[in-house]
């Protein structure tokens, strides 16, 4: 998709963070009413060049502080 025009930000390659919105998993802010977001990392990337519908990105929780790990 990231070839698309207006796409570039959707360009992910190993090692990359961002994040995911989900209301239905994460809610939704009360004070501001924009959707909870988790920091992700992305650790694998799956391309299927015969059936692209089949490609797959596989994150895992990101923390940046040691202090996270234990929230």
């Amino acid at each position: 998709m990231y070839n698309l025009p207006n796409n570039e930000e959707l360009n992910f390659e190993i090692g990359d963070t961002t994040y995911i919105e989900d209301i239905g998993m994460f809610g939704i802010n009360k004070k501001t009413g924009f959707p909870n977001r988790l920091k992700v990392l992305i650790s694998e990337i799956t391309y299927n060049l015969d059936s692209p519908k089949d490609n797959s990105i596989k994150v895992q929780n990101f923390t940046t502080q040691f202090e996270d790990l234990f929230q």
